[in-house]
C-alpha cells in the first residue's frame, strides 16, 4: 500500500512538472548526437553548456513561489534561450547535411528533428506569459517570438495572426517593421496588391 501511494505521488509530481514545463516530445533522431557535436566548435560547445546551466537555474527558480511579474521575466528568458538554442541547432543540422553530401552519403534534405523542439518550448514559454494576463513591458517581443516560432514550424496562419497583433497593438515596436513586411508579403502572394503596397509603404515610413 505504501509503495502504491509513493508511486501515485511520484506520478502526480511528474504531471505537475510537465504542466509547468513540459518534457520534449519524442522525435526521430535523424542526426545522431555524436554527429551533431562533431560539427560544434569549442566556443559553440561552451555557449551550449552555459545555456544549459542557465536553464537549470531558471527551472529551479521557477519551482519556487514567485510573484507573477517575476514568473513572466523567467518565462521570457526561457523564450529567448530557446530561440538561441534553435538557431544554434539549426546551423549544426545544416553542417551535418553538408558533410554527408560531401562524403557522398544520401541525405536528400536537412532534417530538423533536433532543432524544432526548441521552437515548441519557446511557444509554450511565450504563451504562459500571455495567459498570465499581467502587464509586461516586452509583450511586443513575446508576440514576435510566437510569430517567428510558428512561422519556422510551418504554421503560417498562426504566424501571421501574431504579426497582425504586433501591427495593430504595438505600432511603435521595433518589431512592427518585420510584421508589416511579413503581412505585405502574404498580401502580395495572395495578389492583393493594393494591401501589399499599403503595408510595404507603412514599413518604409518607420
Amino acid at each position: 500500500m505504501r509503495q502504491k501511494l509513493t508511486l501515485v505521488i511520484f506520478i502526480g509530481l511528474v504531471g505537475v512538472a510537465s504542466a509547468t514545463f513540459p518534457l520534449p516530445r519524442s522525435y526521430a533522431e535523424a542526426y545522431p548526437a555524436q554527429e551533431l557535436r562533431a560539427q560544434e566548435s569549442p566556443d559553440e560547445a561552451k555557449i551550449r553548456e552555459l545555456r544549459e546551466q542557465e536553464m537549470t537555474q531558471l527551472r529551479i527558480t521557477l519551482g519556487r513561489r514567485e510573484g507573477q511579474n517575476r514568473r513572466a521575466d523567467l518565462y521570457f528568458r526561457f523564450a529567448e534561450i530557446y530561440l538561441e538554442a534553435y538557431r544554434s541547432a539549426y546551423l549544426l543540422e545544416g553542417r551535418v547535411h553538408d558533410k554527408r553530401l560531401a562524403a557522398n552519403v544520401a541525405d536528400s534534405q536537412i532534417d530538423h528533428s533536433y532543432s524544432r523542439p526548441n521552437l515548441e518550448r519557446g511557444i509554450k514559454a511565450s504563451e504562459d506569459i500571455l495567459k498570465s494576463g499581467i502587464p509586461f513591458d516586452k509583450l511586443d517581443q513575446v508576440h514576435y517570438f510566437l510569430a517567428y516560432n510558428y512561422g519556422e514550424l510551418g504554421d503560417r496562419k498562426k504566424s501571421l495572426a501574431y504579426f497582425e497583433q504586433i501591427k495593430n497593438r504595438f505600432p511603435q515596436s521595433p518589431y512592427a517593421g518585420v510584421a508589416l513586411k511579413e503581412l505585405g508579403d502574404e498580401a502580395f502572394a495572395a495578389r492583393d496588391f493594393r494591401r501589399a503596397l499599403e503595408l510595404y509603404e507603412q514599413g518604409l515610413l518607420r
